[in-house]
């Protein structure tokens, strides 16, 4: 009689054990996570993410919004979604060249954007706003790899909070 007590007992604690702990997982949290951001494209060339936050609203000509394989060709595999923003004024911006040149890099190279390898006609014609760079890092040309490697992270948008805190409720 003990023993199958004893065994009611384990089925029960393991059971116990698995509902409370699926039920304390979060996978909304995670999914969270693993959200990236979008790339913000000013004047269909520009890079401007960390950027984008000091550029008045009220200035946009027009905002598009594209998937990563809706998106113009040029445009195409840099991020999953990305914002092309027709702006008025001036942005200051580098070419991925000049990024290299900056870095020490002579010669040809290769572009990595937050992860994403880029085209040799994305390297050519999209430029960077230097706000935009989080992080660069230069792999030299070695025997394993004849071009050097530019892998730039790039800025994560920052909210500001102090203009309008957490939990703000806006009404029009």
């Amino acid at each position: 009689m003990q023993i199958y007590f004893l065994r009611l007992l384990f089925i029960a604690t393991l059971c116990a054990s698995s509902i409370i702990s699926y039920g304390q997982a979060t996978a909304t949290s995670q999914a969270l996570k693993q959200i990236p951001e979008p790339l913000f494209i000013i004047n269909s060339v520009i890079i401007a993410n960390g950027r984008i936050a000091t550029i008045d609203p009220k200035d946009y000509k027009d905002l598009v919004i594209y998937r990563e394989q809706t998106a113009p060709d040029l445009l195409k595999n840099l991020a999953a979604g990305i914002i092309a923003i027709t702006y008025d004024g001036q942005i200051e911006s580098k070419s991925f060249a000049e990024i290299g040149r900056q870095h020490g890099v002579r010669g040809p190279l290769s572009v990595v954007l937050n992860g994403r390898k880029l085209s040799a006609e994305q390297v050519a014609t999209l430029r960077i706003a230097p706000e935009a760079i989080g992080q660069v890092q230069v792999t030299r040309a070695s025997n394993d790899s004849s071009e050097t490697i530019v892998a730039i992270q790039l800025t994560v948008l920052k909210s500001n909070s102090k203009k309008h805190p957490a939990g703000t409720i806006m009404i029009r």
